[in-house]
This record gives C-alpha cells, sequence and structure tokens, in this order.
C-alpha cells in the first residue's frame, strides 16, 4: 500500500472492507523502535490477519494534546511500519492506539489502547579516532603533494578544512598551505581524507610559487592538527585534538625509477616481501597500484605498508608463502609523495620532452 503522511495513521484498501472475523486485539503486537529515528512496528499473528481497514496512531504521553504524531505509514505484509515525522524524543512515554475498522481515520470512537513504550536515552556512542597520517616517515620532502589522514570509521563530509591545520614550530598556523576543496577528498567509506597541499605552491615558476612560495621549508618541523570538533557521520566529535609532527628535509624532482629499488625476498614461509626504494611513496597510491602475483597470476591477499621510517614498503601476505614463484606488478601510475611518478616528475616544465614508459613493470622474485 502507497505511504502517506497523516495525522492519524490509516491503512485501508480503496473499498471500505469489513473487519475480518478472525481478527481480534491481542493478536496484534507492537514492537517498539530500536532507536530514536527507526520505526515503530505493528504486526499480526499468522491466524489473526491484519484486516484491510485497520488504522494506527501514536501519542506522546504528558502532553496536553489530542492529535497524535504525524508520520508516514507503510504496511508490508503482516505488518504495518510507523516512522514519524520528526525523531522520537529520548526519555519519553508514547502510547499506541489501533481500530480495527477505520478506513477514513477520523473515527471519533473504537480505538483501543494497545501498547505504550519508552524511548530511552540512546548509549553513548564511541567517538572516531585518527588512527594515522601517511607519509608516517620522519623526514618527509618539502613538496611533498599529499597527506592521508586514517580514521577509526566513517567521517562526516563538509568543510574539513575547518578542522584540519598546519602549525609551525610556534604553534602559528599557516596560511592556505593546502587546496580548499569544498568537500574534501575522501575514500568510498569516508574513512581516509587526503588532504592536498597547493600545488600552485609547490610547482617552481608558477604565480602562487612566486609569491607566496612553498608551504614548506626545508629543516623545519610543523604539526599536522586534526581538531577536536570535527565530526563523524554519526554525529560524534574526535572529542580531542589530534597532533602528529612533520620534519621537513630536501624537495624530491625526479621521476620514480626501478633501477633506484632493491627487491629482498622473504627469507622463509613466514616473512614478508621487502622493497627498499630511494624516495618515499604515496601508501595509496601502492595500494591502488601495487598486485604481489603467484606463479599462475592469481593476486596473493594481504597488506601493503609504507610506514617502515626508511624509504620503501613491504608486503605481508594473509597466508603463509606457499613455495614458487612469484611476481609484483607495478602500475606506471604509482607516485611518491611528492607527486612524481614512472612517467613523469610531478614539477616539470611545459617544453619538456619525457620518455615513454610501459604501463607497468614487473619484479620477480621466489620463496623457497
Amino acid at each position: 500500500m502507497k505511504s502517506a503522511l497523516w495525522p492519524v495513521l490509516a491503512l485501508a484498501s480503496a473499498l471500505l472492507a469489513p473487519v475480518h472475523p478472525a481478527f481480534a486485539l491481542d493478536g496484534v503486537t507492537v514492537l517498539a523502535p530500536k532507536s530514536l529515528d527507526k520505526a515503530l512496528i505493528v504486526q499480526a499473528k499468522a491466524e489473526f490477519p491484519l484486516p484491510d481497514g485497520i488504522a494506527v496512531r501514536v501519542f506522546l504521553e504528558g502532553v496536553a494534546t489530542t492529535v497524535p504524531l504525524a508520520g508516514v505509514a507503510q504496511r508490508q505484509g503482516a505488518r504495518i511500519l510507523f516512522k514519524p515525522q520528526f525523531p522520537f524524543r529520548a526519555n519519553s512515554i508514547y502510547r499506541v492506539e489501533i481500530h480495527p475498522d477505520c478506513p477514513t481515520a477520523d473515527c471519533a470512537e473504537g480505538w483501543h489502547l494497545q501498547a505504550r513504550f519508552a524511548m530511552e536515552s540512546p548509549t553513548a556512542l564511541a567517538a572516531p579516532r585518527v588512527l594515522a597520517i601517511y607519509p608516517s616517515a620522519g623526514v618527509v620532502p618539502s613538496n611533498v603533494l599529499r597527506i592521508h589522514v586514517a580514521f577509526s570509521q566513517p567521517m562526516a563530509q563538509g568543510d574539513v578544512y575547518r578542522h584540519v591545520s598546519l602549525l609551525d614550530n610556534a604553534g602559528v598556523p599557516l596560511r592556505d598551505p593546502f587546496l580548499n576543496l569544498r568537500r574534501g577528498l575522501w575514500n568510498d567509506t569516508q574513512t581516509r581524507l587526503t588532504i592536498l597541499f597547493d600545488p600552485g605552491r609547490l610547482k617552481r615558476g608558477v604565480g602562487p610559487n612566486l609569491t607566496v612560495g612553498s608551504p614548506l621549508e626545508p629543516g623545519r618541523t610543523y604539526t599536522l592538527r586534526v581538531g577536536k570538533d570535527m565530526r563523524a557521520a554519526d554525529g560524534t566529535t574526535l572529542g580531542e585534538d589530534h597532533e602528529f609532527a612533520i620534519e621537513v628535509g630536501s624537495p624530491v624532482y625526479a621521476q620514480v625509477d626501478l633501477e633506484d629499488w632493491t627487491l629482498v625476498p622473504p627469507i622463509n614461509r613466514t616473512e614478508p616481501l621487502l622493497v627498499r626504494t630511494d624516495v618515499f611513496l604515496d601508501q595509496v597510491g601502492v595500494e591502488q597500484n601495487v598486485r604481489v602475483l603467484d606463479a599462475v597470476g592469481n593476486e596473493v591477499a594481504g597488506r601493503i605498508e609504507t610506514g617502515l621510517g626508511t624509504p620503501g614498503w613491504r608486503f605481508v601476505p594473509d597466508r603463509d608463502w606457499a613455495a614458487g614463484s612469484y611476481r609484483v606488478a607495478i602500475k606506471a601510475d604509482l607516485e611518491d609523495v611528492s607527486g612524481n611518478s614512472f612517467r613523469t616528475p610531478f614539477d616539470v616544465a611545459a617544453d619538456t620532452v619525457v620518455a615513454a614508459v610501459l604501463d607497468q613493470v614487473v619484479l620477480s622474485f621466489a620463496v623457497q
């Protein structure tokens, strides 16, 4: 039956139907909402089907009014779902009345008190936390392009830059270090926020770089602060500031070069695969562009970690390695933390000719 918004909830057929002869009010159960924003459920036992003309109305107890709650009623087989126009109130008592045959919803008599229920205060929700930031190395290049912030639960979208700031060593916020995107760059689950430094300030010879300079200076230490008022999707806040020290080193302008990588195979079937590089790689980029494959081309399940303290990454398989040969397939789009990829440097003059590279490079190793 089509839902409708009525002060009195009537669920009726287009034609006036008689009360089902087997219907009895003691065959109807009222299930209280599981939370303030959930629906009330009225359902009948199998031997007592709900009649076509049944009407339901809900009142807030202790309020001097004869007007029931407005809401949306929807019949689903042997039950009725009622969701109020506004959420139920915590610490309040409601009563549910039923009329077995009131298709027009304006009956003055014949209503029966079916149930009372109380809505308790919701259980306190766990506050979200910042789990980590990437890059997590001790020293990052002064032209680092992005920072990823990982949270313990889905976060709310909106003006995230009201809550994220970069402080100098005196605790003073830097002015406009980030590319201020209105809703932020979130992953699908809204548990990871990507913060972009303003590319115009990073690229040499570009207007903002010439006028205000790069956001970060080599040899200095900064603090990334995620403010306590940043909200999770359920409305809870961090509750406290989360701060991370960022030590800044020299900029990196060269494109990523596989010749500078060293692959260290697992020394046994329980150890991770280790790959040493000359630059720090972007954590999300590694997750998206690196795959470990077995001898027949099946992907090996596991996780990739870049927070080693030194340039490189490791792959930790979900299960022990099986003896045999393996390949590491790396897409050319993989970037270091400064935005340089196998294809091209991030900061490159418009007239620079960059040599073409394969879309994918492959490293091989074996486990004994």
